[in-house]
């Protein structure tokens, strides 16, 4: 499972959060299901389907806010098989047939390069320019 945080304070410099709380949550909510959505869609290709356990134990955790001016939100594969996952995940001697090792964390890592910038311009088409 990953969590992805985001910290309005670094994005919303402009804006005054308590004013508009609650537009603000909508814009950060609807913010990283996007980025989670995006990278578990292209991670879904990557999944080894040895057993055909990780594609369905797809996950996309609800967003919550933890904190002042900061919110998280959990994805990945796994649940009850997350060892399995894991497993599957981190070892890069096996030899899969279908997918690969790193199926999470490599659509992730490229996904993070513009995660700023797509909150930001998800944020601006919220509040507006």
């Amino acid at each position: 499972m990953i969590t992805f945080s985001i910290k309005k304070d670094t994005l919303t410099p402009k804006i005054n959060a308590s004013a508009n709380r609650g537009r603000m949550a909508a814009a950060i909510t609807k913010a990283l299901y996007l980025e989670a959505f995006t990278i578990m869609h292209k991670s879904w290709p990557q999944v080894p389907v040895d057993k055909h356990i990780l594609r369905p134990s797809q996950s996309v955790g609800a967003v919550s806010f933890s904190g002042p001016g900061s919110a998280e939100i959990s994805f990945g594969y796994g649940g009850r098989a997350a060892a399995y996952a894991l497993i599957q995940h981190e070892n890069m001697a096996y030899n899969h047939t279908v997918g690969k090792d790193h199926y999470l964390s490599d659509p992730m890592y490229a996904e993070a390069v513009g995660f700023s910038k797509r909150a930001a311009d998800v944020l601006t088409e919220v509040f507006g320019a």
